[in-house]
């Protein structure tokens, strides 16, 4: 595949993918491992990172050759051996914010995305009785935390500037700018606009006007602590995300039904988390969830900062 796209034209083809999965003892083949998968970008992080999800491609099938990709998958990557050394791996990076980055980093050292139409490798993603790093590591908050102020740095997000080049091996290339390459994923990080047509995980490059196509897509979870709510009849809740100065960002309130559905959601769990998807050009600074029970009326406001990096 890597040769085919040389032949091409292509001068630095760089392979990699999102991997189906297999399990041990099952075959291959198990949870749909004969697709192949595309990865795409689902919104931003508060702490400023894209973050990513695969999505199968459904006309897998029909793929007669790689196909353009707008991220690196740490699943796999493949490509000529210059590359560990003209894009090496960024140490302070720790876990989430390593492929949008490096993706970046790659497509302006000159590096063309594609992945391949099928499969050549798979991941066990389970690993059950294995033990995962995330559980294992007790400093995994804190270097989690320093990696996305590196990856903020990187991107010159949230008003923070630094000169060209000034992180060394670690910063982008000189063969394509970053604009370069966010023209061509349908993504601007300083603002954390997202375009729609990537939104949609249709193929790059864009089709269709960059500036006019984008949109800030914001996903955040509200996590209310159970016993905050111990009535049994609530029929309401208003959930509101706010600025600072206490102005609704936006509302999607709960109905009944959804209450009822959160409440039996993991038993276990000492929280209940709402979710809500938005677009809009400014994140919330505070969540608000007012509970209405049938026999006590109005109860408390439950408003909380949301915690940001």
């Amino acid at each position: 595949m890597l040769e085919g796209l040389r032949e091409q034209g292509y001068e630095k083809p760089l392979l990699t993918g999102y991997l189906p999965p297999y399990q041990p003892g099952a075959g291959r083949e198990l949870n749909g491992g004969s697709y192949v998968y595309s990865l795409n970008v689902d919104r931003f992080l508060p702490e400023g990172v894209a973050f990513l999800m695969p999505h199968t491609v459904p006309q897998t099938a029909r793929l007669e050759g790689p196909f353009r990709t707008r991220f690196v998958s740490g699943h796999f990557i493949f490509t000529l051996g210059g590359f560990a050394t003209e894009v090496p791996y960024d140490p302070r990076l720790y876990f989430h914010g390593e492929e949008s980055s490096l993706a970046a980093r790659a497509y302006t050292h000159g590096y063309d995305l594609f992945s391949p139409h099928r499969p050549v490798i798979w991941h066990e993603y389970i690993r059950q009785g294995k033990a995962k790093h995330w559980g294992d590591c007790v400093e995994w908050p804190q270097r989690n935390s320093r990696s996305y102020a590196r990856y903020r740095e990187l991107f010159r997000m949230d008003g923070t500037s630094r000169e060209p080049g000034s992180l060394g091996e670690f910063d982008f290339g000189t063969d394509r700018s970053l604009a370069d390459y966010e023209r061509y994923a349908g993504i601007r990080f300083r603002d954390r606009r997202i375009h729609k047509e990537t939104l949609r995980g249709d193929f790059p490059p864009l089709r269709s006007d960059f500036e006019s196509g984008l949109t800030n897509r914001i996903k955040v979870c509200i996590d209310v602590w159970k016993e905050a709510v111990p009535e049994s009849d609530y029929d309401f809740w208003a959930v509101a995300l706010l600025d600072k100065a206490g102005a609704d960002i936006y509302r999607q309130d709960c109905n009944e039904m959804e209450i009822r559905t959160l409440l039996r959601t993991a038993p276990g769990d000492r929280f209940i988390h709402i979710w809500r998807t938005f677009h809009h050009d400014q994140l919330p600074h505070m969540s608000r969830v007012w509970p209405h029970s049938k026999s006590k009326g109005w109860m408390d406001r439950i408003e909380q900062v949301i915690p940001y990096a």
